[in-house]
């Protein structure tokens, strides 16, 4: 039998093998580095904006009016309030149908909320 007609054993299984010499001679792609370092530095930016946000709203917790989206102007005149509350996508019709409710609705809770008030003093 000659030297080399069969391999020797390994002293390890294969894939233990293989992870060793990825370990020691695979050099990362510098394109996947440069990625993982450029998304950690954007993680961290995100985590320091957030604690900025969080610091800003536990000083000053009127600040949380401010920074949540603004609701924006109504612009077809039919809501009741200076922000839109969607009643430019009704015909005129249910749009006044609408008002209506709103009105009736309003107008009891706030004879609920007097007579309760009324009843407590």
């Amino acid at each position: 039998m000659s030297k080399g007609s069969s391999p020797r054993p390994y002293s390890v299984d294969l894939k233990t093998f293989d992870k060793n010499w990825d370990a020691i001679f695979k050099k990362p792609d510098p394109r996947v580095i440069e990625d993982a370092k450029l998304e950690d530095e954007a993680f961290k930016r995100i985590e320091e904006e957030n604690k900025q946000k969080n610091n800003i709203a536990i000083n000053n917790p009127e600040s949380l009016l401010v920074t949540a989206n603004p609701v924006p102007d109504c612009t077809c005149g039919r809501s009741p309030f200076k922000h839109c509350s969607g009643l430019h996508s009704l015909s005129e019709e249910e749009a006044k149908r609408q008002l209506d409710i709103y009105h009736e609705n309003l107008i009891r809770d706030r004879e609920t909320y007097y007579s309760n008030n009324d009843q407590q003093t």
